[in-house]
């Protein structure tokens, strides 16, 4: 059951409790969505709104089986029952690589806010760092938001990777253009075949898609102290039963070489039903002693045929979501050739705790 903790708040009648996954009830799971979704409204122009399948799935799986710590600001006449909360943290405290980070997702309510309770919610999530032996704490902000950024300052945050948004309305797509661009590429991919896979990956091709997974460690990370990640097939496993305990379909293109059956690069896409039309650019990468080879577009332009091309599962998308560094010049390069455009910019920020 949820715990109460002794954490003073400074608004009465708060109380600080800690969320447990397994028992939380519909209306706490609606209650904690709709405050999530009010949030983002704010932060983003777009968004796709949260839906407590996704919500309940995070709580218990994260993104791939590190679920974070989740706490939230109750009524203490009623601490145990989080019907009406005001405002929530979330604790990331990674355990297959970066053992010595942890990232904080702060969210309060708009009549809540200038109160305190925002920075009592970090002060927190920093103690609670500490006894988790993490040294480097992260957290994000909307580049445009000066509240934002000023919070972040005030706490002694300083940013180090600037995240964009992109969206691609498939309506708009050009795809005479995407065509030419497709023909080109593959006069330099010949010697690789692409593959589609729905849902999870059969056995054997997961060590060699874990081994894709590490490139993202070619991504720029400019002045963050994050680490390499590690990727391995249980990893990958733990990736595919978070989805879909969160409601996503995931969706899969591989390219691989036909001469020995290596695989050179992957794509991945998720759909959530709950939010019909919307789907979210999981990772993209290809190996590094495969590259030249366009097989990044090629991947890309090969999942948007399959799932929204005649008798495509996904036909009834509308939009695809891409979130890349700012500096990641070849993503982008490959996303503003496929159409995407920017909706907005958000800085990571890191502090080092003493």
């Amino acid at each position: 059951m949820h715990t109460a903790l002794p954490a003073a708040l400074p608004v009465d009648p708060l109380r600080l409790v800690r969320l447990d996954p397994a028992d939380v009830s519909d209306d706490e799971l609606a209650a904690l969505t709709a405050l999530d979704t009010a949030v983002q409204r704010e932060l983003h122009p777009s968004p796709a709104p949260a839906v407590p399948v996704d919500k309940l799935g995070t709580y218990r799986y994260g993104w791939d089986g590190q679920p974070p710590e989740v706490y939230v600001a109750a009524d203490a006449a009623d601490p145990a029952r989080l019907t009406a909360p005001v405002a929530t943290l979330q604790l990331w405290a990674p355990t297959y690589d970066n053992r010595t980070m942890a990232y904080l997702d702060v969210q309060v309510r708009a009549d809540h806010r200038r109160r305190g309770l925002g920075s009592a919610l970090v002060a927190f999530g920093e103690q609670r760092a500490r006894e988790l032996g993490r040294g480097t704490i992260g957290m994000d902000y909307r580049a445009d938001d000066p509240a934002g950024a000023a919070f972040a300052r005030r706490h002694g945050y300083r940013p180090v990777l600037q995240e964009v948004w992109r969206r691609l309305e498939l309506a708009d797509l050009d795809r005479e253009r995407l065509t030419a661009a497709v023909t080109e590429a593959q006069g330099h991919a010949h010697e690789y075949e692409l593959l589609r896979i729905a849902g999870p990956l059969p056995a054997d091709l997961l060590a060699g898609s874990a081994n894709i997974e590490m490139t993202l460690n070619d991504a720029p990370r400019d002045e963050s102290a994050h680490e390499d990640e590690v990727f391995t097939p249980a990893r990958i496993r733990a990736f595919e039963l978070a989805r879909a305990s969160s409601g996503w379909r995931l969706y899969r293109v591989l390219a691989r070489r036909r001469a020995d059956g290596q695989l050179a690069g992957h794509t991945l896409l998720g759909t959530q039903p709950a939010v019909p039309g919307h789907a979210e650019q999981d990772t993209t990468g290809v190996a590094r002693d495969h590259r030249g080879h366009r097989l990044g577009l090629l991947l890309k332009v090969e999942m948007l045929t399959w799932l929204t091309g005649p008798g495509g599962p996904e036909r009834q998308l509308a939009h695809v979501d891409t979130f890349n560094a700012g500096s990641n010049t070849h993503m982008t390069a490959i996303n503003d050739l496929l159409g995407f455009k920017v909706m907005a910019a958000s800085w990571q920020c890191e502090k080092t705790l003493t």
